[in-house]
């Protein structure tokens, strides 16, 4: 049969299936191997060290495989503590976390691997720094403002892979911090 199929636990990172089984008497029959969630939880401060509420945690993942598209996106905001907790995320994916805040800066940081029998990890604290501005004016050769002009920065904190331990730490290329 066409079609996907997608299963969701609590406890339990989501399963998906692409090629689904014919219906027999009306009934189609799907087996599932559901794996244990994953759930992580830190810490984040402002740039005063205090502890800041209110911060959108998110936790994303993203891979392609034979399945199709698989993907986490789960969130919380840090309470009054500047703390936060993360559950059913699907262990085998790679997640990144990424820390906003308006007023603050935005961070994203790649998770370490969970170990083989991991149920939860402890990422840490972070700094949620102050925001940046960028200001400008766009200007065509000739020295004229340009109106309505998109300006587009790409790039990530230096410090993104600082929960990873070599081997798995790679140089991020292009990276800026504001």
């Amino acid at each position: 049969a066409r079609g996907r199929l997608l299963v969701q636990a609590p406890g339990f990172g989501e399963a998906k299936k692409r090629d689904l089984p014919a219906i027999s008497d009306g009934v189609m029959h799907v087996d599932f191997a559901l794996v244990r969630a994953l759930s992580v939880h830190g810490r984040v401060l402002g740039a005063d060290r205090v502890p800041l509420s209110g911060v959108l945690a998110t936790a994303v993942a993203s891979d392609v495989g034979y399945e199709g598209w698989r993907g986490d996106w789960r969130h919380a905001r840090t309470d009054a503590d500047g703390r936060f907790r993360i559950d059913d995320l699907s262990r085998d994916l790679p997640h990144a976390l990424m820390l906003t805040k308006h007023g603050h800066g935005t961070r994203v940081y790649d998770f370490p691997p969970p170990g083989l029998d991991a149920a939860e990890i402890d990422l840490g604290t972070f700094d949620l720094g102050a925001a940046a501005l960028l200001a400008g004016v766009v200007r065509d050769t000739s020295g004229q403002n340009i109106a309505g002009a998109s300006v587009d920065l790409r790039g990530t904190n230096s410090d993104r892979a600082r929960l990873l331990d070599a081997p798995y730490a790679e140089p991020i290329s292009g990276g800026c911090s504001i």
